[in-house]
């Protein structure tokens, strides 16, 4: 399912779909030290609220959001864009147009960050994502400690 084309970036977001999940694996490996495993993206397929990024030029994959909504909230669990692409603001089209996606049905968000991670932490202050509590050693390879970020958006009855 097409979520949204954008003409200014020549790219399409839609629903992630199975033959994607290589490509989504592909950028996750070259970005995290961390990565997930290429299974943690094939069970992600079981929930209909992940999402690529790709270009209308050649159908590649830059980018992909993954999570999952419960009640009136939203967790992402990972968002990234493949590091050819970055600081293009392609990153932040794809996260407003999920929350915009969202917008009725989820009051909150939630991701964790690693507390070093100075860039992405100004991306989600864009945002206005507030800091809500720590989990201890959450991350491996390095071990250190996640922010959990919490926003906020009022919900347009």
């Amino acid at each position: 399912m097409i979520i949204d084309v954008n003409n200014k970036f020549d790219i399409t977001i839609r629903s992630m779909q199975s033959q994607d999940i290589e490509h989504v694996y592909a950028i996750e490996k070259a970005i995290f030290t961390d990565a997930w495993p290429l299974v943690a993206f094939k069970e992600c397929l079981m929930f209909n609220e992940n999402y690529i990024l790709y270009s209308n030029d050649n159908e590649e994959v830059l980018g992909y959001l993954i999570g999952i909504g419960i009640e009136d909230e939203y967790s992402i669990y990972n968002i990234a864009i493949k590091e050819s692409h970055q600081r293009q603001g392609l990153a932040s089209y794809l996260l407003k147009t999920v929350i915009n996606i969202h917008d009725k049905k989820y009051e909150f968000y939630y991701l964790e960050v690693r507390k070093s991670n100075v860039k992405a932490r100004a991306f989600y202050d864009s945002f206005n994502f507030v800091e809500s509590y720590t989990r201890r050693n959450y991350y491996s390879n390095p071990v250190e400690d996640a922010l959990v970020l919490k926003l906020r958006i009022h919900k347009h009855e």
